[in-house]
């Protein structure tokens, strides 16, 4: 892969994305998996740049209306191998919230669960690590600032 070439670093405007809030991104096969928070919908959205067909990000699918994100939330995921994506992410009320992208066509994310809260402000980073995802959080505590 030539990170070289124009095309593969071009700037992109990801339309009604939150500046608030967190990114991550995952790879899987040909794909690069974009997460963001959109600011319209309240919705962490997919975004997918085809490292084959490098002609453009396309819009892939979205958290679902009752799963909203909290703005500022940090959004972290992480990819099992085998094609399916894990996105985690804040709820307003402040519930971590995991969905899962399966590789189909689908405009929502699938599988949802809920476990621990955290706070808005927090920092995840995500990983698949022996048949699960283990996610890391560092909260932010202004009294240390």
């Amino acid at each position: 892969m030539d990170f070289t070439d124009s095309v593969r670093n071009m700037w992109m405007k990801f339309p009604e994305s939150d500046q608030d809030s967190g990114v991550s991104c995952v790879l899987a096969d040909n794909f690069n998996h974009l997460y963001l928070r959109n600011s319209t919908t309240k919705a962490v959205q997919q975004w997918q740049w085809d490292y084959v067909d490098v002609s453009n990000w396309v819009l892939g699918p979205r958290s679902a209306t009752n799963a909203s994100t909290a703005r500022g939330s940090d959004i972290a995921a992480a990819n099992d191998g085998s094609g399916t994506d894990y996105v985690l992410w804040t709820s307003p009320n402040g519930a971590l919230i995991r969905g899962m992208y399966l590789g189909r066509d689908s405009d929502y994310f699938q599988g949802y669960a809920t476990d621990e809260t955290a706070s808005p402000s927090s920092k995840m980073s995500a990983s698949f690590v022996g048949g699960g995802v283990e996610v890391w959080s560092v909260a932010h505590v202004p009294e240390l600032d």
